[in-house]
């Protein structure tokens, strides 16, 4: 079902149909009498919230199992408004408690994503499937319940125990109701999942944790507390202080620095934290004076190499510097460095008179941007003179064998 059916049939718009063009409802004649979606008189009236014609509809014996053009029943409209529920539940109508229409939706759901604590109080005692997803997001009702924010509602879903696994049913770009529970940063509904059992080590399908989708300190501050590890490897080796970086999330970066994170982990690629800082500061600002020095003063290694075996880290890897030039904020990562008290560069120096060369000669190495992750540029046709990829001229303040240019 595409997602312009599932809007034109929700629930809502259709009781915002009815408050607009309010039929007049007579008791006997329009009993059995089909509105516009298909919806019976006894629909109409629950959507219309009018409880004195919904219960002599029901007294006169208005079929409580009906179904509109989109299969949703009484039982839905009432779950979705609150009208009438308890006297459907003692009708047929409690037949329909796992009945889905054409989305999926159980009248569980409905109330779930209606945010009806009351309703949902109800449904609870009678057992109702909590397994079944929604068609678009396939999402169950404890993932709406999430959503929703009200932690009553999420902690009435999960004491549904014949379905255990439910807690930690898989939706929308697989995440579990935990990780959507720690995405939208509700810390008390975080609570009552983990206190209900949800699995702390569950990922997303990209491989993140719970700890690489947070936004702010008090959710961190839960899942460590719940036994998350501080340095639980993501995507690529990926750490969440890694994935903070990238995300700039200078707060969070620091609290997870407090809670002991490990600043010298590296990724697959050799990349530490202190790499991706400076690779990200170009477009996040994340490389600021004060961070740079935080980093490095709790443990950041400022001459780490990565995993590069190209000619321009003479096979050896490339340090934070490299990336710092790269990203324009080689002279604030130097100016962390002096004010941390490195006097002696080595590797470092060098890789700065690698650099300025690189620049007066308008030229740069193919695997300088291979290291970056970014596609290298095509070697350019060879058309002349000018156009000829060729040594560098004086390469005395490095060793490479054969160091490979090509003209940017």
């Amino acid at each position: 079902m595409d997602r312009i059916s599932e809007l034109d049939g929700s629930i809502r718009l259709i009781e915002e149909h009815f408050q607009l063009y309010r039929p007049h409802i007579d008791v006997y004649e329009d009993i059995d009498h089909e509105f516009d979606y298909g919806c019976s008189s006894l629909m109409v009236a629950i959507l219309l919230r009018d409880e004195r014609l919904a219960r002599e509809l029901l007294a006169e014996g208005a079929d409580t199992r009906t179904q509109n053009q989109y299969h949703q029943t009484v039982l839905h409209f009432a779950c979705a408004t609150g009208i009438i529920l308890k006297d459907l539940l003692n009708t047929d109508a409690v037949l329909d408690l796992n009945a889905t229409d054409d989305f999926n939706q159980t009248p569980l759901i409905v109330a779930a994503r209606c945010n009806s604590f009351r309703t949902v109080r109800r449904l609870i005692p009678l057992s109702p499937d909590v397994r079944h997803k929604t068609v678009t997001r396939r999402y169950t009702a404890l993932h709406w319940a999430v959503l929703s924010g009200d932690v009553n509602i999420v902690q009435a879903i999960t004491l549904v125990d014949q379905f255990p696994a439910h807690l930690d049913s898989v939706g929308y770009e697989g995440y579990p109701p935990l990780l959507d529970a720690v995405r939208s940063g509700r810390v008390e509904v975080l609570a009552a999942l983990l206190k209900a059992g949800c699995n702390i080590h569950v990922c997303d399908r990209k491989g993140n944790s719970a700890l690489h989708l947070a936004h702010d300190a008090p959710t961190a501050r839960l899942l460590l507390q719940a036994g998350l590890d501080v340095d639980s490897a993501g995507p690529n080796g990926r750490t969440p202080l890694m994935q903070k970086t990238i995300e700039g999330n200078i707060p969070l970066m620091a609290f997870l620095t407090r809670k002991k994170a490990d600043l010298t982990r590296q990724d697959d690629d050799g990349w530490t934290v202190l790499h991706y800082a400076l690779t990200q500061s170009a477009t996040k600002q994340t490389a600021t004076l004060d961070l740079l020095m935080f980093l490095v003063k709790h443990g950041a290694d400022p001459f780490a190499l990565d995993c590069c075996k190209c000619y321009c880290s003479e096979k050896k890897g490339c340090s934070p510097t490299l990336f710092a030039h790269q990203s324009g904020s080689l002279k604030i990562w130097l100016d962390a460095l002096l004010a941390l008290g490195f006097k002696g560069y080595n590797y470092t120096e060098r890789d700065i008179i690698r650099f300025q060369h690189f620049e007066k000669s308008n030229r740069r190495h193919i695997c300088c941007q291979a290291c970056l992750r970014v596609p290298p540029e095509p070697t350019p046709t060879l058309t002349g003179p000018s156009r000829v990829i060729g040594e560098v001229d004086d390469d005395s303040a490095f060793d490479i064998t054969s160091p490979r240019m090509v003209v940017v």
